[in-house]
């Protein structure tokens, strides 16, 4: 997945629509839509598994309302599509039921298409961030999804919460052997081992974020 070229999006997040949601309820008709649920999205064997707007009517029976957040259209002929952020009305005990047809993006990331993995990243994106973020941090008050799905509004004070991206490092560490340090955690599969990495705190520079939490993880 490193290898990506995201600067080169295949797909255009026409930020000019979503204002308009006659126009975003006019694409939702014919888009291509992502479902997704506790952060794993509609994928199989060979990509992601999108479905149409009667697709989700017809789920209706099983399936909440949800939320519909608006991705882009593709830059090739003006496919839309869309991620629906929805949850079982009856979730199943059985996590391979609940999950069957749906995986994450560790699992098929590296997978996808160019453009499957853009809308993939987008919407699992999006979905974790609507789902964390169900209060204003200003007066506590309930807020709704808005423009597409870009911004949250509070319903009391009708103030705007948006996505972030936290910055965060990810470092290879190693001796003048060229011997790499790495780390498991104990919830981990075993033989299952990773480089360190770290969220990045307030006016803290990269190299202290890596000293700091390489320290932290490995005691190193």
């Amino acid at each position: 997945m490193s290898a990506r070229n995201q600067s080169l999006s295949p797909i255009d997040r026409a930020s000019h629509l979503r204002s308009d949601g006659d126009a975003l309820a006019l694409l939702w008709k014919t888009a291509a839509i992502l479902p997704v649920i506790d952060g794993h999205i509609g994928a199989g064997d060979n990509g992601l598994r999108f479905v149409d707007a009667q697709m989700v009517e017809f789920l209706a029976a099983s399936f909440e309302t949800g939320e519909q957040y608006f991705l882009g259209q593709a830059r090739d002929g003006g496919q839309a599509f869309f991620a629906w952020r929805t949850s079982w009305i009856n979730e199943p005990d059985d996590e391979v039921v609940k999950f069957n047809g749906f995986k994450t993006l560790r699992e098929v990331g590296s997978d996808l298409s160019e453009l499957e993995l853009t809308l993939a990243m987008h919407a699992v994106g999006l979905s974790n961030w609507h789902k964390t973020h169900p209060r204003c941090s200003r007066c506590g008050a309930q807020t709704v999804a808005d423009l597409g799905g870009s911004v949250r509004v509070c319903v009391e004070d009708s103030s705007q919460h948006h996505p972030r991206t936290d910055p965060a490092v990810i470092v290879l560490v190693k001796d003048a052997a060229d011997r790499i340090l790495l780390g498991h955690q104990p919830i981990w599969p075993e033989k299952r081992f990773s480089t360190f990495a770290g969220f990045v705190e307030p006016g803290e520079s990269f190299e202290e974020c890596v000293s700091r939490e390489v320290f932290e993880e490995a005691n190193v």
